[in-house]
């Protein structure tokens, strides 16, 4: 075991935050909420969403989806979408 990389671990092997949209989004808020998950050192973030969600698969809900992906790809971490039943 490579005790340095055990200590400052790459993004595939750092924690990530399962995020729930669960109301209506805002990309500026999202981009803030990601940037900070960044700088606590996560390696990336994964986001779903709950049932009941009023702009699930809205234009507004697709915008935040490319958000999303935008941010994750310009901070060099992990972003996956999440949505087992829908």
């Amino acid at each position: 075991m490579d005790l340095e990389k055990f200590k400052d671990p790459s993004k595939e092997y750092r924690s990530s935050p399962f995020c729930s949209w669960n109301n209506l989004l805002d990309a500026n808020e999202l981009r803030r909420q990601f940037m900070e998950f960044t700088e606590k050192g996560f390696g990336g973030y994964l986001c779903t969403h709950e049932i009941g969600l009023v702009t699930y698969l809205s234009e507004e809900w697709m915008e935040c989806v490319k958000t999303r992906i935008e941010e994750g790809e310009k901070q060099g971490v992990y972003s996956w979408l999440y949505d087992e039943d829908k």
